[in-house]
């Protein structure tokens, strides 16, 4: 432990390392979101996400509908925008919807042809929150079955429109 957990390694750079160590043999796959992220696997859905505000929103409150009419707990509302973007110091920033034209990052804020520009220039210093991260989990390495606690089902039971729409295009 004392190798994996030292100065200068990230918390999650050594838990990967210890988890790989003790679970290679059995065939286990880790794969780190940050990576992932920097190969800019996600960047098409992040610019999906960008480029149509409010369509994931459109998809989870279908479901959110649905979850309330049968009584069922909503673990989180998505938002118009559900991005974050990571800066030169490691801040993690909101990406914000001001309105049609108009967006924000930060203090920033950008047209939609500036922010156009400003993707495909930093797209792999863009990443997901909650609600899409698991659209974009599943478009990289598709799942056939999950093990998951309560909260990650509620979060599940939000996206099955989210699926078909943004994952399968249909």
């Amino acid at each position: 432990l004392q190798e994996i957990y030292r100065p200068g390694i990230s918390w999650s750079t050594a838990f990967l390392t210890l988890m790989h160590h003790r679970c290679s043999e059995y065939g286990l796959l880790f794969f780190s979101a940050s990576k992932a992220r920097t190969l800019e696997l996600f960047s098409e859905i992040l610019y999906d996400e960008l480029s149509n505000p409010g369509k994931l929103k459109s998809c989870v409150d279908i479901a959110n509908d649905e979850l309330a009419h049968k009584n069922l707990p909503i673990q989180s509302e998505a938002g118009m925008i559900n991005a974050f973007y990571h800066d030169e110091n490691g801040n993690r920033l909101k990406v914000g919807y001001i309105d049609e034209t108009t967006r924000r990052i930060g203090e920033r804020v950008f047209s939609i042809s500036d922010m156009e520009q400003f993707f495909k220039e930093h797209n792999n210093q863009f990443s997901p929150n909650v609600i899409l991260r698991p659209l974009i989990q599943d478009s990289i390495l598709p799942t056939i079955a999950m093990i998951v606690g309560p909260g990650e089902a509620k979060y599940m039971a939000q996206l099955p429109h989210a699926y078909t729409t943004i994952v399968t295009g249909k």
